[in-house]
Order: C-alpha cells, then structure tokens, then sequence
C-alpha cells in the first residue's frame, strides 16, 4: 500500500471508510488479473507467472514480472509501482489495454 494517511483525527467512521474503500479497489485489480490470466490476453498471449518483488531499498519501487507464452515463444513484461496497490492497480490497468512492453524471455 503506497504510504498514505488513513487516520483521520477524531472521526474513526471515516477512517474505516477510507480504508474500505482502497481494500475494495486491491481487490477489484486483483479480481481483473485473475480473469485477464483466465482469459489470455489479445495478441494470443497467456500469462504464466506473475512475481511481485518488494523494494529492496527504503522508498524504492515495487516489481512484477509478468511471463507469458505465444505461438512465437516465451515473453516477459515488467511493471513498476511506488506501493503493493499501485503496482496491482497499474498491473490490471496495463493488461488490459494492451500497454505493457513484451520482449522475447531468454530465461525461459
């Protein structure tokens, strides 16, 4: 989760709410992966692993690395994200609309 303020002084109401509210958009980013990964992506494109790799530095960037398979062979996509939700939130956003960069896996 990207480091935001959830506490709202004096009011815990809004703060569950807040905090409700980016369970549910987590989930909901998580909930399109998984029928993107279900489906297979345009281009023929079948998803086969996703690792997500914490930052290895304080402030540093979260990592997936998206491997997939095709008719032509084994390819890899990578995101980044400045928190856990940001780089799920983004992740869903560019499988879908085709955005992320795909090249050939030579660690297949």
């Amino acid at each position: 989760m990207a480091k935001q303020n959830l506490d709202i002084p004096g009011n815990a109401m809004a703060s569950q709410l807040a905090f409700q509210k980016i369970i549910l958009a987590h989930g909901t980013a998580l909930a399109r992966i998984d029928h993107l990964v279900a489906k297979g992506l345009a281009g023929d494109i079948h998803i086969t692993t996703i690792r997500l790799r914490a930052p290895s530095v304080e402030g540093g960037e979260w990592l997936a690395v998206v491997k997939a398979t095709t008719e032509n062979g084994n390819i890899v996509g990578f995101h980044g994200g400045t928190g856990l939700g940001d780089l799920v939130s983004g992740l869903a956003n560019r499988l879908n609309n085709g955005s992320i960069k795909w090249k050939e896996d030579e660690y297949a």
